[in-house]
């Protein structure tokens, strides 16, 4: 639960300063952390 909440503030951070091709990578690998 915490590292969830924690890899969607990274996730949300990371959509607003990456362009916007990377923001879908980053979502991914946000969330492959998140279950691990």
């Amino acid at each position: 639960m915490h590292k969830l909440v924690l890899a969607l503030i990274a996730a949300t951070v990371t959509y607003f300063v990456q362009p916007a091709p990377a923001r879908h990578d980053v979502a991914v690998a946000s969330f492959t952390l998140a279950r691990n």
